[in-house]
C-alpha cells in the first residue's frame, strides 16, 4: 500500500538558555531549571521583530518568493525574548496551526509585583505577539513562517474572548496555518513580544512588563509531518 505522510502534534519545552527543547536521536536531554529560565520583557513598539503583514504575507510567500525577515542581532531584548533550535540534523515538514502556551505574569514596572493573595482582576491587560521563524545557517537572517496575536482584555476572566484565568494557568497564542519544509541546518525559532502594528493591543501602558517561565506549562507545539514511514519527524530545540 502506498505510504501516507502522517501530522504528529509536537511539543517543545523553553530552556534557560533561550532554547526549546524535544527529543531527537543521538542529541541529549537538557533539564530545565526552574527558577533559572524566567526572563520578563516590556513593552515596546519597535522590539526588531519583522511581524509581516497577516495572511497577506502568508500569500507572497508561497506565490511570489516574498518573505519578510528578522535579523536577531537588531531584536531589543529588553522588549522581545527569542528562543532557537540547534541547526536541524534533517528537515522538518510544519503543516498545520501551531501554537505556543506561555506561562506569564503581567506586571508594571514601579508597582508591587502580584502575589498570590491579590484578585487576578487586578493584573494589567496585555497584548501578546508570537512568530514562528525558520533561522538560515547563519544564526542571524530569521524568515518569518507564521505568527499569531492575542490580547488579553480581562484577566482573570476564563472562557470568555479576551480572557485569561490568571497566574497558574497557560496562555495559549494560536499561530495562521502554515505546510512549510525548514531545511536540515537550518534551526526554528521562536519570537514573544508585546505589539503587532496590525492589531490593537489591549495595552500600551510603557510601563507594562510581562514575566516568561519557562516551567511546565510554556512549550511550542508544532504540527510535525511524518516521513511516510511511521517515524515522526522531531527534533531537539536547546
Amino acid at each position: 500500500p502506498p505510504r501516507r505522510s502522517v501530522v504528529t502534534p509536537t511539543a517543545f519545552a523553553m530552556t534557560d538558555s533561550g532554547g526549546l527543547i524535544g527529543s531527537v536521536e543521538g542529541v541529549a536531554h537538557r533539564q530545565r531549571a526552574p527558577g533559572l529560565c524566567d526572563t520578563s520583557i516590556a513593552f515596546g513598539t519597535a522590539s526588531g521583530i519583522n511581524p509581516g503583514v497577516p495572511i497577506l504575507g502568508t500569500v507572497l510567500k508561497t506565490t511570489g518568493g516574498v518573505q519578510s525577515r528578522t535579523f536577531l542581532d537588531k531584536v531589543n531584548r529588553t522588549a522581545a525574548a527569542i528562543y532557537r533550535t540547534p541547526p536541524l540534523e534533517r528537515g522538518a515538514t510544519i503543516c498545520g496551526l501551531p501554537n505556543a502556551s506561555l506561562s506569564v505574569l503581567p506586571s508594571r514596572a514601579g508597582r508591587p509585583p502580584h502575589s498570590p493573595g491579590d484578585p487576578p482582576e487586578s493584573l494589567p491587560r496585555f497584548q501578546v505577539h508570537t512568530v514562528l521563524f525558520d533561522i538560515e545557517e547563519d544564526g542571524n537572517s530569521a524568515k518569518l513562517l507564521t505568527s499569531g496575536v492575542r490580547n488579553v482584555w480581562m484577566p482573570g476572566v476564563a472562557g470568555l474572548n479576551g480572557g485569561w484565568a490568571g497566574p497558574g494557568t497557560e496562555l495559549t497564542v494560536g499561530m495562521h496555518a502554515l505546510c512549510v519544509e525548514v531545511p536540515a541546518g537550518h534551526a526554528i525559532g521562536l519570537g514573544v513580544d508585546l505589539f503587532n502594528v496590525y492589531y490593537t493591543p489591549a495595552s500600551t501602558d510603557p510601563a507594562l512588563r510581562l514575566g516568561l517561565s519557562c516551567d511546565a506549562r510554556s512549550r511550542l507545539a508544532l504540527p510535525v509531518v511524518n516521513s511516510g514511514d511511521g517515524a515522526p519527524q522531531t527534533h531537539t530545540l536547546l
